[in-house]
């Protein structure tokens, strides 16, 4: 759920974020991956559990580390650069600038597509049709996953934006239904 925290450090910029990967993980086979993540959305502190005999620790045994291990591991961290210079700006505004764009083709895309759902859900109330259809919101996400693994996106990404986009699509069609036809 590392969104919350992106979330957190842009509605609350001035607050100091300190993750715990010990607890966060459950179990030391995780930490390094974790503290990882966590230097990279820029926190600014963590905590890790460590014990001279992790296993004989009275509490949290499974998620401790010893000394040596905990000092190998930051030593393996990588500290990026919170912000970059001059020589590397142009690349990143090149970069963004494509994002950009492509971002403005996805609404473009989105909103011919909610254009159409407009005319579906015109077409439904037309012949008493409900605005949900299950069968179809199924076949649609279980579509729109194995798509997106082909393409080499996370399947779950996907998902979790078409549920938005359906929502929306329904929203849109409740609102058509609600209209009084002309």
């Amino acid at each position: 759920m590392w969104q919350l925290a992106v979330e957190m450090k842009r509605l609350f910029p001035q607050l100091p974020m300190i993750g715990d990967p010990s607890h966060m993980a459950g179990k030391r086979a995780l930490l390094m991956e974790l503290s990882q993540r966590i230097l990279d959305l820029n926190y600014d502190g963590m905590i890790i559990e460590t014990h001279r005999d992790p296993d004989q620790a009275w509490s949290d045994a499974s998620q401790q580390v010893t000394p040596e291990v905990l000092g190998e591991m930051l030593r393996e961290l990588e500290v990026r650069k919170a912000n970059y210079g001059a020589d590397f700006s142009d690349e990143l505004a090149a970069m963004r600038a494509k994002i950009d764009n492509i971002d403005r083709e996805l609404m473009e895309v989105l909103a011919a597509r909610m254009a159409i759902v407009e005319k579906l859900g015109e077409y439904k109330r037309d012949n008493n049709v409900a605005v949900l259809q299950l069968d179809r919101w199924k076949q649609v996400h279980a579509d729109r996953a194995k798509q997106a693994s082909g393409l080499g996106l996370y399947p779950e990404f996907v998902e979790e934006l078409f549920k938005l986009v359906h929502l929306e699509s329904i929203r849109k069609q409740t609102e058509v239904m609600s209209s009084v036809v002309a």
